[in-house]
């Protein structure tokens, strides 16, 4: 259940409709939507470090 209560509010939230029923503008979130910040990205070093896995 929980995870299709995660999928069921991806697409609720990107429905046009219903970004404009919250009052929220309709735009693509890249290039010119969202401001992205920068981060640290030595933070993923554990994650390359473990190297390719299957699942």
């Amino acid at each position: 259940m929980k995870q299709f209560s995660h999928q069921f509010m991806d697409c609720y939230y990107t429905n046009d409709r219903v970004l404009e029923g919250l009052g929220l503008e309709v735009k693509p979130p890249y290039p010119d939507g969202n401001i992205v910040e920068s981060g640290d990205f030595r933070l993923l070093e554990p994650v390359v470090q473990r190297g390719k896995f299957m699942r």
